[in-house]
């Protein structure tokens, strides 16, 4: 990926069966063909130091961590995607059921939301909503 990203800030709301957190990082956007990369570090301590990069295109959202946690998690709307989350204690089998992806990003700015049923091990485990907010960000 070309590092001609441009600098964004973005702030994460989630909601998961009634518990909602939000926070803000700063990260990067690269369009390439027909998808949007976003690419930021991880704060939340749990996660180590961990990078998270999410692929949009017209379709899906494929969200992928490398780093001290390793994950992916596709999003098709109506459609349940297989993924994964690698702990030191070993890995998860994770599945998504999209329920709606709402993309309202103009050159990568504006906002992008999606809520989806999450399995582990076949076994339903919540029902989450996330919104990236992005706007235009100063990074040194």
């Amino acid at each position: 990926m070309s590092q001609a990203g441009q600098p964004v800030q973005i702030r994460i709301d989630s909601r998961q069966d009634g518990e909602a957190w939000s926070t803000i990082v700063d990260g990067w956007i690269y369009p390439k063909e027909s998808s949007l990369y976003i690419r930021y570090e991880e704060t939340d301590e749990a996660m180590g130091r961990t990078a998270t990069t999410i692929k949009v295109t017209e379709q899906e959202i494929t969200v992928t961590r490398h780093g001290d946690i390793e994950s992916r998690q596709s999003f098709i709307h109506g459609q349940s995607c297989g993924g994964y989350y690698t702990l030191p204690q070993g890995r998860l089998n994770l599945a998504t059921v999209t329920h709606h992806i709402h993309n309202r990003l103009v050159q990568g700015i504006g906002t992008l939301a999606w809520s989806y049923d999450l399995l582990i091990h076949e076994e339903h485990a919540g029902n989450v909503e996330l919104t990236l907010h992005i706007q235009e960000g100063h990074q040194s």
